[in-house]
């Protein structure tokens, strides 16, 4: 078989060959046994191409479960790619970042889905990249989809991995004597990180107000005036807000909402993340802020209770770097933090959802309404409409 460095990025579904697969683990897969589903969130918004694998080792009937990530069939979503990156940081994620947290604080482990193949290329054929892990469905993992309520024990397990991917990205730069930003350049994409990002951000804003307004048609008019003052700046406001987010930078997940997470009901296995695409070097509390309005039902989000969420991790993030000896890791005191979640996070989470809520709508629309009314009620979009260039 071909080493590994050799192996041709496949660019369509026919090209997943049991020859492919057989270079990539190791092993001669057999061809009769090769089954291979059509990517089930085609059109649906997402980046790439996702295909489920099911094969098995010549000589054996024990059966392999792969997801096959390849380079999405829209050639619009696939433009956004591969002009943001995004591929690129979500294997170098796997092949550089995971290994060095995991390195520092072994059970980060169990969160992470396992990494087999990941490679991307330019070729005669342009640009290709493709990526491969278990899929752990056959396992009884599960995503649960937005607007579906978690169970308090399915949050506590989203907050608990935060801290860990927090707390061992310090720990990686308390090791190496530099910034994540230096060690893996590619975590700043643009260079600072701003420029791409953001410009993927401001991208979904035409078409996301529009649906904002719509879904705040029966709203107060105070709340609708609020979304109204944001539209005609938000192109600076999000520079700001990316901006802001450097202060006190640390590794994140960027996108952590509960269809990038694999739950499972039996509590002896932990939670796995998945969907490193915009890992990032930015605020912690952006990935609080994206985790809790997306996971929160909605009743729980309110201005009175999602305090108390965000004190859960704070509190459990104090802990462990006191346990650890490293308690120079919590850079700001309760009060500081609680005040940057109110900010930066909460706008951060404010854009995001902007920019993507065309993926949400129809799914759960009540809730998507009390989301965008508690952004209001905590203040957040007066403090973005007062953000200047």
């Amino acid at each position: 078989m071909e080493s590994q460095d050799k192996v041709i990025v496949p660019f369509t579904p026919d090209e997943v060959t049991s020859d492919l697969l057989s270079n990539i683990l190791g092993f001669k897969v057999d061809p009769t046994t090769l089954a291979i589903a059509p990517n089930s969130y085609e059109g649906k918004g997402f980046l790439s191409n996702l295909l489920r694998v099911v094969c098995t080792k010549l000589g054996s009937t024990q059966k392999i479960n792969l997801i096959v990530k390849l380079m999405p069939q829209d050639p619009v979503f696939r433009d956004i790619l591969v002009s943001m990156e995004f591929d690129k940081a979500e294997i170098l994620g796997y092949q550089k970042v995971i290994p060095a947290l995991i390195a520092q604080v072994p059970e980060f482990g169990n969160y992470v889905c396992p990494f087999i193949f990941g490679k991307f290329t330019e070729s005669e054929r342009g640009y290709g990249s493709f990526l491969v892990l278990e899929d752990l469905k056959p396992l009884d993992y599960f995503t649960l989809d937005f607007g579906e309520d978690l169970t308090q024990f399915q949050i506590e397990e989203g907050i608990n991995f935060l801290v860990k991917l927090h707390f061992a990205g310090g720990l990686v730069e308390e090791a190496e004597g530099k910034p994540l930003s230096q060690l893996f350049p590619f975590l700043l994409p643009g260079g600072d990180g701003i420029t791409k990002i953001s410009e993927c951000c401001k991208s979904g804003m035409p078409e996301g107000f529009p649906q904002v307004f719509q879904l705040l048609s029966n709203s107060s008019s105070q709340v609708r005036e609020a979304y109204t003052s944001l539209q005609s700046t938000i192109g600076d406001i999000i520079v700001n807000v990316f901006q802001m987010a450097a202060e006190f930078p640390s590794l994140i997940h960027a996108d952590l909402w509960t269809n990038n997470i694999l739950f499972n009901n039996d509590r002896m296995r932990h939670t796995k993340v998945i969907d490193w695409q915009i890992i990032s070097y930015r605020d912690a509390t952006v990935d609080l802020a994206i985790f809790l309005i997306s996971s929160l039902s909605t009743r729980e989000i309110t201005i009175e209770n999602v305090p108390s969420f965000v004190q859960k991790y704070y509190n459990l993030y104090q802990k462990t770097c006191l346990e650890k000896n490293v308690s120079h890791l919590v850079r700001r005191n309760w009060v500081e933090f609680l005040q940057y979640f109110n900010t930066v996070g909460l706008s951060f989470a404010t854009i995001w959802l902007i920019s993507s809520v065309f993926s949400f709508i129809g799914k759960n629309d009540e809730r998507l309404i009390r989301i965008f009314e508690f952004f209001y009620e905590a203040g957040v979009i007066s403090w973005m409409a007062n953000l200047k260039k």
